[in-house]
């Protein structure tokens, strides 16, 4: 805080005048750049006004009557109205804006000593609302949960949290719980550990899960406060429950968890999938004839020399393929001992962080828009590793086509078959494997890139018995819709459970948030 120079306040008046006019973007920016080429030259050319700041300091213990500070705020009593939600805004009692904030870990459970202060502070800083994030995510003294078991709520985190709500009920202060954060709770009933962090994904579709996550709720929200004497379904102050964090089948990488669930997981889903399409189609006949409408079956092979057998005399690479090294990194191809000819050993010499770097690509092929096209190829490597496999332009700007995995190579060979639907036309399209970033030298065999080849209903799947995966190579469309229309309502019901299990069986009038 401090004054600013008359030319200052000039530059800023006249960005803001410009800026509510009209088509302003371009102007808007050349302006605030002007205003901060400006506030420099005043710095540099006018050193008083940095003698002119003063200090200004946040004490831990505020005087709310001093002019700065909010000292005007209605304590929320066990009796009070409740926040209601209308039309796309707050009311309580009349209209309210929230102005929040996160507390985490042990920050939700200060000493009787330090609630009152944490909550002056808050409040006199305008603030109405606490988010109460985090709190299950540890044992305590960092959590709620009891420091010796890990499966009980310990009485003394309670009685502070108890305390601290009070204290900021008492300054108009709303809190947000937050029901399900950073607790794993496949822990503690024994179940094969996911790999996801904190059950999240898993405690969507999993029921033992969702039971756990029940369970919590009725103890956190059945809790009498004794402080208040109210139970926190029952209090005003309880404005907000949150049932999970940042938690869907459809955010933060979520296809790849879903395609390489734990078998013990991965059979609850696909369970839940056939019931699905049981009810769904009636029949896998009906399911196979949906899934496969307006299926392309495989086409002749686009690739020329897929098998690496023709090799041009003093060639690097086998005929119509390039092996591209950029940056310094090298590498070179031959084929490997005892190989009938459809094989190719790439042995890498010098690799960088940067996958790209080292590419094997073929190009001069013709991609039709809204085609489904099937690229298969067989690899393995020295021992495990990544390489990137994509169908792109061969030219300038280089853009995908349609098809962008990563692909997990071992020891032992293994059969790839990737399909996609084109997304643009183009007459000079290429595959391309990238495999730079790392030294482990790999091998590739009989690569074929063909139109068509959808899967609808494969060989051996049957919903009535469960057997029809969530994810198959070169699915059809119809297959993939049903896929997302599946765990769109799977993720429909668990939020719509919770939400019935939290205002109707437990009777609580807060507002409640999915995630």
């Amino acid at each position: 805080s401090g004054r600013t120079s008359s030319s200052c306040k000039a530059s800023q008046q006249g960005d803001h005048d410009e800026s509510m006019a009209g088509p302003w973007f371009g102007r808007h920016v050349r302006r605030r750049l002007a205003l901060a080429a400006t506030c420099m030259t005043c710095l540099a050319v006018c050193p008083v006004v940095g003698q002119e700041f003063a200090p200004f300091v946040i004490p831990a213990r505020i005087d709310p009557s001093q002019s700065i500070w909010v000292a005007d705020w209605e304590p929320i009593a066990a009796d009070s109205e409740r926040l209601e939600a209308h039309g796309g805004h707050f009311y309580r009692g009349g209209p309210i804006r929230i102005w929040g904030v996160n507390l985490c870990f042990g920050a939700n459970f200060p000493t009787h000593e330090d609630a009152p202060q944490v909550a002056t502070r808050l409040a006199a800083a305008g603030i109405n609302s606490v988010r109460l994030h985090h709190m299950d995510s540890a044992r305590w003294p960092s959590g709620i949960w009891n420091a010796k078991d890990g499966r009980t709520l310990e009485p003394q985190a309670l009685d502070r949290l108890d305390y601290f709500i009070n204290e900021l009920a008492k300054r108009g202060i709303l809190v947000n719980v937050n029901l399900h954060v950073g607790y794993r709770h496949s822990e503690p009933l024994g179940l094969p550990r996911t790999d996801r962090e904190f059950d999240k994904i898993y405690g969507i579709f999993t029921p033992e899960l969702v039971d756990a996550q029940k369970k919590y709720a009725r103890d956190i929200l059945t809790h009498v406060n004794p402080y208040r004497k109210v139970r926190y379904a029952d209090d005003p102050a309880v404005a907000f429950v949150e049932i999970t964090n940042e938690d869907s089948f459809f955010m933060w990488g979520s296809e790849e968890t879903l395609r390489t669930l734990p078998p013990y997981y991965a059979g609850i889903l696909r369970c839940q999938f056939g019931t699905w399409l049981g009810k769904r189609y009636g029949s896998d006949e009906a399911l196979a004839a949906a899934w496969g409408k307006d299926v392309e079956p495989l086409s002749q092979d686009m690739v020329n020399n897929g098998r690496f057998i023709v090799w041009d005399a003093g060639a690097g690479a086998p005929k119509h393929w390039n092996l591209e090294q950029h940056e310094g990194c090298r590498a070179t191809l031959s084929r490997p001992q005892n190989s009938s000819g459809d094989a190719i050993q790439v042995s890498i010499e010098k690799a960088d962080e940067t996958q790209w770097h080292l590419q094997f690509t073929q190009g001069g092929f013709k991609i039709n828009a809204g085609r489904y096209y099937t690229l298969s190829f067989e690899a393995a490597a020295d021992k495990a590793r990544q390489i990137g496999c994509v169908v792109s332009q061969a030219h300038d700007p280089w853009g995908n086509l349609g098809l962008s995995r990563s692909v997990e190579l071992g020891a032992d060979w293994q059969t790839f078959r990737f399909g996609f639907v084109a997304t643009a036309n183009d007459d000079n399209a290429r595959i391309s494997f990238a495999f730079g970033g790392d030294p482990t030298s790999l091998r590739f065999a009989r690569v074929e890139l063909r139109p068509g080849g959808q899967v609808g209903l494969a060989e051996g799947e049957s919903a009535k018995a469960g057997s029809v995966e969530l994810f198959k190579d070169c699915e059809s469309t119809a297959r993939i819709l049903d896929r997302m229309v599946f765990l769109a309502e799977t993720e429909k019901a668990y939020f719509d459970g919770m939400r019935s299990y939290i205002k109707d069986d437990l009777g609580c009038g807060a507002l409640v948030t999915g995630t």
